[in-house]
């Protein structure tokens, strides 16, 4: 089954090992299981040992899904079943592993697996076809003269494909769940809503401008506005406090015209507590001068009383 093809991979690539070069393989230098010869054909036409050693576990899917997994039509056959033809086909060849199904379903061995042969399959009990090419493969692997040096590795090989196999039939990928699509929408279609600005309207791009413009021009009055303030309140705080000196480093850190604008309020400021001083100046002088002249009355007033006693005694 097509859903099987990454679990199945992953299962043959963690078999085939990184790079090898035995002097026995008779298949050369190998790469995840992908010969120099076969990465001629599926990924690079002049590539070298060198290139086939920077062979990525991209690349090597691909070459096994063309050269392997489709040849043997391993997304047509049943779970478990097309991970044992996949491995085989790897292992001995597309062709050989088809055939060998073949002859298990009795159909003719001619190494292409097509309808007929799917057909026959599908009448097949999958655990026993398993079984039976698993067993075919061994028999062929120890008719091999290189038995001797790859048949403990070959028979380990199997015997875990035939336990994987066995699993897949038990336990089948599940693909992962597509969320249908809502429904469609359906009902009355409204009307569009008034545009609150009419004379604007189909023209976005005047629309954007001139708001921005309008927005822009709003931002920068109220931002001025805010910065007056401050600055005024400053100024009375320290002004009231009789520190004009502290305005220095706050007029400072001013662009230029806030700064000249600093020191024209500063100057007012300056106006405004001279002439408060002022008036409170001559308020106190004022007070001064009517107490002098209550007790100048006061002490006229009494020397006058005391000569009128002394005369009428």
């Amino acid at each position: 089954m097509e859903r099987n093809f990454e679990r199945s991979l992953s299962l043959v690539l963690a078999h085939e090992g990184g790079f090898s070069d035995h002097p026995a393989d008779n298949g050369g230098a190998t790469n995840k299981g992908v010969t120099i010869a076969t990465f001629r054909a599926y990924v690079k036409p002049d590539g070298t040992v060198d290139d086939l050693k920077k062979l990525t576990t991209a690349q090597a899917g691909t070459v096994y899904r063309r050269e392997y997994w489709d040849r043997v039509a391993g997304a047509q056959l049943p779970d478990g079943l097309d991970y044992a033809v996949f491995d085989f086909a790897v292992n001995s060849g597309p062709s050989r592993a088809a055939k060998y199904l073949q002859a298990i379903v009795g159909t003719p061995a001619d190494g292409a697996i097509g309808p007929a042969t799917l057909a026959a399959v599908a009448q097949h009990d999958a655990t026993k076809l398993v079984e039976a090419l698993c067993d075919a493969r061994m028999r062929f692997l120890k008719s091999l003269g290189d038995w001797p040096t790859f048949g403990k590795g070959w028979t380990k090989r199997v015997a875990d494909v035939r336990d994987e196999a066995h699993i897949m039939l038990v336990q089948p990928v599940v693909p992962p769940a597509v969320e249908p699509a809502p429904p469609a929408l359906s009902g009355e279609i409204l009307p569009p809503l008034p545009i609150a600005r009419p004379d604007l309207a189909g023209r976005p791009v005047e629309i954007a401008e001139k708001i921005l413009k309008e927005e822009g021009s709003r931002t920068i009055q109220k931002s001025d506005a805010l910065i007056a303030k401050t600055i005024w309140s400053r100024v009375l705080q320290v002004a009231q406090g009789g520190g004009l000196l502290g305005l220095l480093p706050f007029a400072q850190s001013l662009p230029p015209w806030l700064y000249a604008f600093a020191l024209g309020l500063v100057f007012i400021a300056v106006v405004l507590f001279w002439l408060d001083w002022r008036k409170a100046h001559d308020a106190k002088a004022i007070k001064i001068a009517r107490v002098d002249d209550a007790v100048t009355g006061n002490v006229a007033t009494g020397g006058l009383a005391r000569a009128v006693g002394q005369g009428a005694s």
